[in-house]
């Protein structure tokens, strides 16, 4: 059986997840009450769950670190300034569904706002080419070329397109990046949230990329009126994203204790963009 860490850090990052956490402990809690000499733990766990829940599903404090995450860069307006830059970056963030629908529909919502926003920039800049990263991760679909038709289907031309098909994880795709791009500055299109880590990892890198934050996710306190008051559906999933950057950033900070040199390029090849009709793997 071939052992792959991916899998395997992807299953214990969901299972630290604060919903998956607050359902641990729910269940233990009731399997611990059903003791006599254990009833008294098995409350405080059940009361520890049902804390987490609502913190969970009133967006507190997810809600206001997602705001802190987000804040730190701000959207691309001044073209002027990247007005000499030749690459587009889009980092990869995944997708759903299956090969029967079409890429747009494939992608999950980071993947499709990055898309946008770099297809947004590419029309504004077309002296610029767009390179997709993103590799397999739980399936055997890539990341990169799922996007790349998506782009294609909205009007960009083959010819500006490129494809980064071998990174995994963000730290993975800085290194390919270098190695694609080398030092010359470049837009990094990636989810407002991410951001934060992914320039981290680019400078680690070696790499002047310019911030293109896109997909904002915290919203602001009292924006929804009179319906703050109510749980929100949608809220384990900010709490999900907002504990996973919070981690990655943390294991950079340990991590940069105990090495503070800047990583080298990977050989990682292009690979040309497929027709809009043309079926990805």
């Amino acid at each position: 059986m071939h052992f792959d860490g991916f899998i395997v850090m992807a299953f214990i990052e969901r299972l630290c997840e604060p919903f998956a956490v607050s359902l641990l402990l729910l269940v233990a809690g009731f399997a611990t009450a059903g003791f006599p000499a254990r009833r008294r733990l098995g409350t405080w766990l059940i009361a520890a769950s049902t804390g987490l829940l609502l913190m969970i599903a009133y967006g507190a404090p997810f809600n206001l670190l997602a705001r802190r995450l987000e804040g730190r860069y701000h959207p691309l307006a001044d073209l002027d300034t990247v007005r000499e830059v030749r690459w587009i970056v889009v980092l990869g963030a995944g997708h759903v569904g299956t090969n029967d629908l079409p890429p747009n529909s494939r992608l999950n919502s980071a993947s499709l706002y990055r898309v946008v926003e770099a297809v947004r920039l590419h029309r504004l800049l077309p002296s610029t080419r767009i390179l997709f990263s993103g590799g397999r991760t739980l399936d055997s679909t890539v990341d990169a070329q799922l996007s790349s038709a998506a782009a294609l289907s909205m009007g960009v031309a083959p010819q500006d397109v490129s494809l980064s098909m071998q990174p995994r994880t963000t730290a993975e795709e800085m290194a390919c990046v270098h190695g694609i791009i080398g030092t010359a500055p470049f837009i990094m299109v990636t989810t407002a949230m991410h951001m934060p880590r992914a320039m981290l990892l680019a400078n680690r890198a070696g790499l002047h990329p310019v911030p293109s934050p896109t997909d904002y996710r915290g919203s602001a306190s009292g924006q929804g009126g009179r319906l703050d008051l109510l749980p929100r559906a949608g809220a384990p999933l900010l709490a999900s994203a907002v504990t996973h950057e919070l981690a990655g950033l943390a294991w950079l900070e340990l991590s940069d204790r105990f090495s503070s040199r800047a990583g080298k390029g990977a050989a990682c090849g292009t690979s040309p963009a497929q027709a809009p009709n043309a079926a990805p793997e």
